[in-house]
């Protein structure tokens, strides 16, 4: 609602609800996922997938945000049958963090380390056998 009656419509705060979802989206949009309809509530749960991950995504103008392990625990039954891992995207007063699995983390570092390698040294080859 306007500060006053006077004031134009663009300067009215957007209720919380409408900023998640804004937020959501630009998250959706930076990782190269793709939103589920209903945030989740329908048939493929929780907000967003990617190729490897299923995401949750949180934002709180609050300065804290909570994360239960019976919640995590949810999301990865529902990620694992699909092949993907869990991931919880949370924005605490514009600082985000992306929460995932230490597991999760080594495997996407020794991959980065590899390409780097491959990128790095021309002369190595990939030897792909046939079967």
């Amino acid at each position: 609602m306007p500060l006053n009656n006077s004031d134009p419509p663009w300067l009215t705060p957007k209720p919380p609800r409408r900023r998640a979802d804004k937020k959501e989206t630009s998250v959706a949009r930076r990782m190269g996922a793709r939103q589920h309809a209903a945030s989740g509530s329908k048939a493929e749960k929780y907000d967003m997938s990617t190729e490897d991950l299923l995401i949750e995504h949180k934002y709180t103008d609050q300065g804290s945000f909570s994360i239960k392990k019976v919640y995590w625990d949810d999301i990865a039954r529902h990620a694992r049958p699909r092949g993907k891992e869990p991931c919880m995207v949370v924005e605490i007063q514009g600082l985000e963090l992306a929460v995932i699995k230490l597991e999760t983390l080594q495997s996407l570092i020794k991959e980065s380390q590899f390409l780097q390698e491959l990128q790095n040294d021309t002369h190595k080859t990939l030897r792909i056998e046939e079967m």
